[in-house]
């Protein structure tokens, strides 16, 4: 009876971790997809990181705040510093970058609640189910390519 109890306890224990688990469903979007869905896309060098706690019930609810040094603007408003919000990475599909190195990052702008500050912020969010990369080489000639396809059609449409 007593190992019964065990078994029960540790296969509860994998359900529920499991059901807090990322899944990517239907993979990663191409090129074409999320150049179209995302709100912003650069290439840019990661020069600060910051952990920030989003809600004072669950104080395990954190994010962090990534800010890029930006290189090249494929999409969005043209900066030199953007800040990028995702989750932690375990199992929330947070990107963990790495101080000082290269990314082609896809963000979306999303609200987000931040019951500390009693408001809604915005903020330009990615994760692991994007096309965000070190890759950059490899993104950057599928993004040119994409550009070079489709780019002058979409600023003929964006004028219409």
């Amino acid at each position: 009876m007593r190992q019964k109890k065990i078994f029960l306890v540790v296969g509860l224990f994998f359900i529920v971790n499991y059901s807090f688990a990322c899944s990517c469903i239907g993979g990663k979007p191409n090129v074409d997809e999320a150049m179209n869905t995302s709100d912003l896309v650069f290439k840019g060098k990661l020069i600060e990181k910051k952990i920030f706690v989003i809600d004072t019930l669950w104080p395990s609810k954190k994010m962090i705040k990534y800010t890029f040094k930006v290189e090249k603007s494929y999409k969005g408003k043209k900066k030199y510093k953007i800040t990028i919000v995702t989750g932690l990475g375990h199992g929330d599909c947070g990107y963990r970058f790495n101080l000082g190195i290269e990314y082609i990052v896809y963000a979306k702008k999303e609200k987000i609640v931040l019951p500390l500050e009693n408001k809604i912020k915005k903020f330009f969010v990615t994760d692991i189910c994007t096309r965000t990369t070190y890759k950059v080489k490899e993104e950057g000639k599928k993004i040119k390519a994409y550009i070079k396809q489709f780019g002058w059609l979409k600023c003929l449409y964006r004028l219409h």
